[in-house]
C-alpha cells in the first residue's frame, strides 16, 4: 500500500560534496569566513558560534590549513 505515493513523489537525491582536496567539501566561502575569523585571532569555539558550523568542518579547515602553511615553510627552507 503506498507504493504510487512514492513512485509520484521520489525522494531528492542529495548534492554532491565537491571533491576531498577543499576540506570535506566544505563550502569556500565557509572556508574563507573560518580562516579569517582564526587568523583574527578568534578561538575555535568562537567560530563554530559565529558561523554555525559543526566542529568537524572547524577542525578539517584548520587542519588543512596548517598542513599547507608548513608544506610551505618547508618549501621556502629549501
Amino acid at each position: 500500500m503506498g507504493g504510487h505515493v512514492r513512485q509520484a513523489h521520489p525522494t531528492p537525491k542529495p548534492e554532491p560534496q565537491g571533491e576531498k582536496g577543499d576540506a570535506g567539501g566544505v563550502d569556500g566561502a565557509i572556508a574563507s569566513k573560518v580562516l579569517e575569523m582564526w587568523k583574527g585571532g578568534a578561538e575555535p569555539y568562537d567560530i563554530l558560534t559565529t558561523l554555525k558550523v559543526h566542529p568537524r568542518v572547524v577542525k578539517e579547515i584548520l587542519k588543512e590549513y596548517d598542513e599547507l602553511l608548513n608544506e610551505w615553510k618547508r618549501f621556502k627552507e629549501a
